[in-house]
């Protein structure tokens, strides 16, 4: 029966999800359905739950086996599989709305763009749960990519639970993620943009993503101990920005930079005014990078404020990478403090 869509799940070690995630698509009709468990060398039983899956559902699901490579990895290898004719990734821990991916399913069937962006709620080990912000656009009527470009709230809030792909649009393009590093899910929001010509909405809460687990690579100590990581993947979209900037639309390239400006702005407060205690060596490093290799996002960053009027970017590269700034560091952690309450 032909694939009407692929879901690549990358797997490490999460057997305490995974049951949750592979029976949030057990529904009518998933005989069109393509579950693709990429098991990335786990040390639990994480394959053995997605086997039993695989012996039950043989038409539906399927194991894939590997060495530990990391999050890229996984999806890399699920693209090469993927016979669906759009592709979705769902992280291990997460799981879909029972019926509404039936209904989106049904939807899958009958649309044809290269984009498809429906909504998703971050629950939480509690089982509360938060709506995602509905995005400003008409249910269900296609529409021009440009359209999503143009809308910068939107651009720069791009989350991959969002996104399902037209699978044969991916393969042209010959994408790849990174491999043996994290935060990969940025490159999903980016680089395929730059060959999306339409897109359709629908208001349906379809993911559910668990946003407060222990150990996720976005919490707070995984942050502070990965962002070497992070800022691979960031320069990794500016070698993308730099490739592409010639030829793609106006309004995709500037999608790119809205997109790489917030990512840069997450690394440099990250080090200097979150009070991470993160090595500013680092920093400086990526910061002569950047500026060696994109001179415009570098000037960018120099107008970037904190209290709407210091300048703490510029301020650090002026005090020449000193770590003893006085009252700007001061100024930093107090607004930080007074943010989180």
């Amino acid at each position: 029966m032909e694939k009407v869509l692929s879901i690549i799940i990358p797997t490490y070690n999460m057997s305490k999800y995974l049951s949750k995630c592979l029976d949030s698509m057990i529904v009518d009709g998933m005989k069109c359905l393509e579950i693709l468990v990429i098991n990335d060398g786990s040390t639990d039983n994480s394959s053995e739950i997605g086997h039993t899956y695989q012996e039950k559902y043989p038409e539906t699901f399927r194991v894939i086996d590997k060495e530990n490579g990391n999050y890229g990895s996984c999806v890399n290898r699920g693209l090469q599989e993927a016979n669906g004719k759009y592709v979705k990734i769902l992280d291990a821990d997460d799981y879909f709305d029972n019926k509404v991916f039936e209904k989106y399913l049904t939807i899958l069937k009958e649309i044809d763009v290269d984009l498809a962006l429906t909504d998703f709620n971050c629950v939480y080990e509690n089982e509360s749960e938060q709506p995602s912000e509905k995005l400003p656009f008409p249910i269900g009527q296609p529409l021009n990519i440009n359209e999503l470009f143009v809308n910068k709230s939107v651009s720069m809030s791009m989350k991959m639970h969002r996104i399902t792909y037209k699978t044969a649009m991916i393969k042209q393009l010959q994408y790849r993620q990174m491999e043996g590093v994290s935060y990969t899910d940025q490159q999903w929001m980016f680089l395929p943009m730059s060959v999306v010509k339409t897109f359709v909405y629908y208001d349906i809460e379809l993911y559910k993503y668990l946003s407060d687990r222990e150990g996720q690579t976005v919490s707070v100590p995984c942050l502070k101990k990965s962002m070497p990581q992070y800022m691979a993947v960031v320069m990794s979209l500016i070698d993308s920005y730099n490739a592409t900037k010639s030829i793609v639309s106006q309004n995709c390239k500037l999608y790119f930079e809205y997109r790489i400006e917030c990512q840069l702005g997450i690394i440099y407060r990250s080090y200097l005014a979150y009070g991470y205690h993160l090595d500013l060596k680092e920093l400086k490093c990526f910061d002569e990078e950047l500026f060696s290799k994109n001179a415009f996002f570098y000037e960018k960053l120099n107008r970037h404020t904190i209290l709407r009027r210091y300048r703490y970017i510029k301020m650090w590269r002026r005090f020449d990478y000193k770590s003893d700034y006085g009252i700007i560091t001061f100024l930093f952690r107090l607004i930080h403090k007074q943010m989180r309450r």
